[in-house]
């Protein structure tokens, strides 16, 4: 006998019915793990290494999980072969030759033609 869909012999347990042992198991566990009393006075008896140990478990539950190594290394350039204020410029579609000095990130010669640029497309549309 073949498994077919939409059969009614074995419907096993209803849905979103929790397993009896399993939820005995959580609620033991719960009580010995979150006995506030008992974890405050073994947190008294931990020396520093203990506490910071701790600590250091506990805050994967509490602080966000950093980024791995790996995806930071492909964000992150190693070499950059432009200045960065050129890279700037190019972002925000101007022209570095545009710019007395490219090399150096001059602010209000960057609002100025940021605005140049922002006329010209008003008159396009």
């Amino acid at each position: 006998m073949t498994f077919q869909k939409g059969h009614k012999l074995a419907t096993g347990r209803p849905k979103g019915s929790l397993n009896k042992l399993t939820k005995a198991n959580r609620e033991f566990l719960h009580s010995i793990l979150f006995d506030e009393e008992q974890f405050i006075k073994d947190w008294m008896e931990l020396d520093l290494n203990g506490r910071m140990e701790l600590r250091t478990r506990l805050a994967s539950y509490v602080l966000p999980k950093a980024k791995d190594t790996e995806d930071l290394q492909k964000e992150t350039q190693l070499f950059i072969d432009e200045p960065v204020a050129v890279g700037i410029y190019k972002k925000f579609g101007l022209d570095p030759d545009l710019f007395e000095n490219p090399q150096e990130l001059d602010f209000r010669e960057w609002c100025k033609h940021m605005r140049e640029k922002s006329e010209r497309e008003e008159t396009l549309t």
